[in-house]
């Protein structure tokens, strides 16, 4: 019997470094919903840790998009009525594969009292991480941008 790989202190240290929470899911899951592809694609986020956003607030779209082997972005499209007359809000997430060749890694693993070992390896190979990035010049809309609402009208017809 294996054991899920986890890295409980390095994970919390890089939330401090951060100043904002991590959050992991297992990379087999963002491979089956990007389907592989380097266009953005509507993205689940109830099998995720970003599952608490679709019952805050009212989600219109959540669209990923794999920008290379070593990052992707999570792009979530909220509707508040309280932002008219902008209301649709816009967050982004980074989302980061390949956390075992970042060049701060040997300082996190010291820093936070840990090994870089095969548990650590594991669990950095094993998952994609989702960063929460600041908001932009579009956080607050006047409608979903044409290219997300056209692939909303192309799952709705393909579903």
């Amino acid at each position: 019997m294996t054991c899920e790989p986890s890295a409980d202190r390095f994970h919390a240290l890089w939330e401090h470094r951060a100043q904002r929470s991590v959050f992991s899911i297992p990379r087999t899951e963002w491979d089956r919903q990007s389907q592989n592809t380097t266009g953005q694609v509507l993205f689940d986020i109830r099998p995720t840790p970003l599952s608490g956003v679709a019952s805050d607030a009212s989600v219109i779209a959540v669209v990923a998009q794999q920008m290379s082997s070593a990052w992707g972005e999570v792009t979530i499209y909220r509707y508040d009525e309280k932002d008219a007359p902008t209301p649709v809000n816009v967050d982004r997430y980074a989302v980061m594969f390949d956390m075992q060749s970042h060049p701060q890694l040997p300082d996190m693993v010291s820093a936070a009292s840990t090994e870089d070992n095969d548990n650590l390896r594991r669990y950095l190979g094993e998952n994609a991480f989702l960063v929460r990035k600041n908001p932009g010049q579009d956080h607050w809309l006047s409608d979903v941008p044409a290219t997300v609402r056209a692939i909303i009208s192309r799952s709705n017809t393909s579903s």
